[in-house]
């Protein structure tokens, strides 16, 4: 099982570009359409992954690392160990 959630959003200062910047737009041979320039935000995310067995776990992450820059924690049971 997966979900996902939005942890952060912020401001980036530093990205801002022109505020009265327009980006153009060329639609087929003549038409151009001008957009305004956009406001730049940091989103953060979380991942939360849930298996049954640990190398189930160990192919999702093997997906997501090559992309990404994450935190991983793994948690497991053993059943019929006594750690303490």
């Amino acid at each position: 099982m997966m979900g996902m959630e939005m942890t952060d959003i912020t401001y980036a200062a530093d990205r801002v570009s022109g505020r009265y910047d327009k980006i153009p737009i060329t639609i087929g041979d003549s038409e151009t359409t001008f957009f305004q320039n956009g406001v730049p935000y940091d989103i953060s995310f979380s991942l939360h992954v849930t298996t049954d067995h640990l190398s189930e776990m160990d192919q999702i992450t093997e997906q997501i690392l090559p992309f990404f820059n994450p935190h991983v924690m793994t948690k497991v049971s053993l059943e019929g160990v006594d750690l303490t």
